[in-house]
């Protein structure tokens, strides 16, 4: 009876200490993200766009979502994840086009999908039920 309920204590504590490194990561990463995403956003609204410093940004963005994603695709859903790099993709794609309004349209779409991610992950009363 006793060597159950220790095993039990240890598997709870390891799962809630998992869950807070997970969430702590995931966190910082998406908060760094959309720093980033607000100062090509930021950038974009201007009506004198300087193109080095978004290309600059968008550099960083890339750096950053590539060192992310692999870290994040353990222990957030795929589909999510891909969601956010498609709206990466095509805020590029109208962003090279010279479509600043629609690139703006995309880069808050990912505002929006990074929030939700964090959302989904943190653990609250509203996700386990």
């Amino acid at each position: 009876m006793k060597k159950e309920m220790i095993i039990c204590i240890v598997i709870v504590v390891a799962i809630s200490l998992g869950n807070y490194i997970t969430q702590k990561y995931a966190s910082n990463a998406i908060y760094t993200i959309n720093n980033k995403l607000e100062e090509v956003k930021e950038e974009l609204k201007k009506s004198n766009v300087n193109k080095e410093v978004v290309d600059e940004n968008l550099a960083t963005l890339d750096k950053q979502w590539n060192e992310v994603y692999p870290k994040m695709a353990y222990f957030i859903e795929h589909n999510e994840l891909e969601k956010v790099e498609t709206s990466f993709t095509e805020m590029r794609s109208f962003y090279e086009n010279d479509e600043y309004v629609d690139a703006i349209s995309q880069l808050d779409k990912s505002i929006f999908l990074l929030a939700h991610i964090k959302e989904k992950n943190e653990l609250s009363l509203e996700n386990i039920f």
